[in-house]
């Protein structure tokens, strides 16, 4: 086999495989916004300012339940804050560390990054709601900074 036939060879093998991973077809998901108080879409004409950013809700009755009780869907808001582009990560949330490559865990459609095995292996073990409330609600203000609007 000549050096054309084996060059040609390996370029059908290498676009074969490339073609034929799974998932390979498929775009990823983005992640959208979703309103902290109600889960649906955002319309971002319903909105204030919060942490520094700005957060939006589905409708206006979503943004005066979240006025009248901030704390109960702060983890929810912090985790917009995150998918909108506002919030970024600069620690492990649950330790206020920094992060080590390889040591993280999606958390509602987030890929977070943490400092050591044991945080990973406390995150990991818990529920999803305690897991979103861990990173986005307790964890915030250790493991992110949200950009000043």
């Amino acid at each position: 086999m000549g050096n054309s036939s084996r060059a040609s060879l390996l370029m059908l093998v290498f676009l074969l495989f490339t073609f034929t991973l799974p998932g390979a077809d498929k775009p990823k998901a983005e992640l959208r916004p979703l309103c902290p108080v109600t889960g649906k879409p955002i319309d971002k004409s319903v909105s204030m300012d919060y942490h520094s950013g700005k957060l939006y809700f589905s409708n206006a009755e979503a943004a005066k339940k979240f006025q009248n009780n901030v704390e109960k869907y702060a983890a929810r808001a912090n985790l917009q804050l995150v998918v909108t582009g506002q919030a970024h990560q600069t620690a492990c949330p649950l330790m206020g560390k920094p992060v080590v490559s390889g040591k993280s865990v999606m958390v509602s459609g987030v890929k977070v990054e943490l400092c050591c095995n044991i945080c990973k292996t406390k995150l990991t073990k818990a529920k999803p709601e305690e897991q979103l409330e861990m990173i986005f609600g307790a964890g915030f203000d250790k493991g992110y900074t949200v950009k000043k609007t």
